[in-house]
């Protein structure tokens, strides 16, 4: 979008990622660095204050670890019944498969961690139950270790990937909702003749396409001016 606009610097803040989310998620800065040349990219480094959205984000995560580990216990739950009503069937190789749905499952729904805490719980009933002695976690065969090991790193895999497979669509989503909505602006400028309706349709479009506050300044009298901005109640001012 910079590039199609002749943009030639890009002003940037500090990312709020830590090392770990950016080796697992990716660096944001790196990215917009490596994709904008040959624009300049001036990252500046100011006080981090959280917002009063972070803070509201925050009183949510518990909840949210709640659920993941609710939803996690719920899917390895009903794939343990499965697996016991057909342990008379089928053999304890055949079995272990079907524990790999509840892995995909859950990393869909409640992303990376979510399915590695449900790879865990998988090897954990997989030992309970179908390993014999039964109901114990005792492993009397050695060679069943390797069989955990690996169900161990086939489920951390499988989530990675299906986490990848789902922050792509939320992307592509968003890259889709972001199109859509330039479509809207550039059709209301069209039809908007009026000079204040014209002004408030860009602040708002604006405001709305970037998720964020804006403010629209216009000169006059040698100075610029606040001539519309999306927040009635924000503190910019004149001033």
């Amino acid at each position: 979008f910079a590039q199609s606009q002749n943009v030639t610097l890009i002003v940037i803040g500090f990312s709020r990622r830590s090392k770990f989310e950016e080796l697992v998620k990716g660096s944001i800065i790196n990215d917009i660095v490596h994709k904008s040349a040959p624009i300049q990219v001036l990252v500046a480094q100011g006080r981090f204050e959280p917002p009063v959205q972070d803070a509201r984000r925050k009183k949510r995560l518990p909840r949210f670890h709640l659920n993941a580990v609710l939803l996690s216990a719920l899917n390895v739950g009903v794939t343990t019944g499965c697996g016991l009503l057909l342990r008379s069937v089928f053999e304890v190789h055949d079995i272990v498969l079907l524990f790999v749905v509840p892995i995909v499952l859950t990393s869909l729904i409640s992303g990376l961690w979510g399915g590695v805490l449900t790879s865990v719980f998988v090897v954990l009933c997989f030992n309970f139950f179908f390993i014999p002695p039964f109901y114990t976690l005792t492993v009397n065969d050695i060679r069943f270790l390797l069989t955990f090991g690996v169900l161990l790193f086939v489920g951390i895999v499988t989530s990675f990937l299906a986490d990848i497979v789902k922050r792509q669509g939320e992307k592509a989503k968003q890259r889709e909702n972001f199109i859509q909505a330039l479509y809207e602006f550039s059709r209301k400028l069209l039809a908007t003749h009026d000079f204040k309706m014209l002004l408030h349709s860009i602040v708002k479009h604006v405001s709305d396409l970037f998720q964020t506050e804006t403010v629209l300044l216009l000169p006059s009298q040698g100075r610029l001016i606040v001539s519309m901005k999306s927040n009635s109640e924000s503190l910019f001012d004149d001033h």
